[in-house]
């Protein structure tokens, strides 16, 4: 066999082993990402840094993303298969009651890591917003609101 065949034949496997891999990794992979938002959930809570803010409470909303990876081919419309969004509100509720923090961001930080926890396998990233209605503060405008992603 020639050289020129030799490397020839040599490129091409080097190109099938590349292109095999290449193709078994796109057909073999199913999961894909999609999001779960909830919009706008509303919560009386008692916390606040001021002692009537925790005495008293005070409304709060909070909004949630959750990007999921989850395998395309396993939904076949069971909620089992995929992740229950009524799970979602009711970690926050709980979250929520229980929480004694001064600061909007601890209590973010709270439903970002239990949200989390409800699915670490499937769970990519998890948003939050969080939007105190009404604040000790003179002014006119409509709420506080912080956001984080973790």
């Amino acid at each position: 066999m020639s050289t020129a065949w030799a490397l020839l034949l040599s490129c091409w496997g080097a190109f099938f082993v590349v292109f095999r891999r290449y193709t078994h990794i796109k057909k073999g992979k199913r999961r894909r990402m999609y999001k779960i938002r909830i919009n706008n959930m509303r919560f009386h809570s008692h916390i606040g840094v001021y002692q009537e803010e925790k005495r008293i409470g005070q409304s709060i909303e909070v909004s949630l993303e959750v990007k999921l990876n989850v395998d395309e081919k396993k939904i076949n419309d069971q909620v089992e298969n995929t992740i229950n969004y009524a799970d979602f509100y009711e970690t926050i509720a709980k979250i929520i009651k229980r929480s004694k923090a001064d600061l909007i961001e601890t209590l973010a930080l709270e439903i970002i890591e239990e949200v989390k926890l409800t699915d670490k396998e499937k769970i990519e990233m998890v948003k939050v917003n969080l939007r105190k209605m009404s604040v000790p503060i003179e002014g006119i405008f409509d709420n506080v609101e912080i956001e984080m992603e973790r």
